[in-house]
């Protein structure tokens, strides 16, 4: 079951989202009571094991390799910051595996910035987390 988003009880409180069944959120419309989803749902709780677990098979191993050398890292120096950093720069990419078509768009768009054609990033201004 999906957990619901961290600061899920003021959002529902606040009137801005609306709890589902399954425990996540859906954004209320500005309109009416009609539900709509968010980009990012479900949405991935920041921490190791479920970041690890929504990442795509490909980028798995990687994670797995950079998590276990900040472990070693933090065995020898007593600080946990590495462990942290690692959280932080894969986190994003583990909201973008568990999109439908995310991790697509997101190369597709790296492409196009290389070459020089991107227009620009898209992004919902009503649903992105930015």
């Amino acid at each position: 079951m999906p957990t619901p988003h961290p600061d899920g009880l003021q959002a529902i409180a606040a009137g801005r989202h609306r709890a589902r069944p399954d425990g996540t959120l859906a954004r209320m419309s500005h309109s009416d009571d009609t539900q709509a989803l968010s980009p990012y749902a479900p949405r991935v709780d920041k921490t190791p094991a479920t970041v690890r677990q929504a990442l795509d098979p490909d980028l798995r191993a990687e994670y797995e390799a950079e998590w276990r050398a900040a472990l070693d890292q933090a065995k020898e120096t007593f600080d946990l910051a590495a462990a942290f950093d690692v959280l932080e720069r894969w986190w994003p990419v583990a909201q973008v595996c568990v999109q439908p078509g995310g991790r697509q768009q997101v190369e597709r768009a790296e492409r196009e910035w290389l070459a020089g054609t991107l227009n620009g990033i898209p992004y919902d201004l009503e649903g992105d987390d930015l």
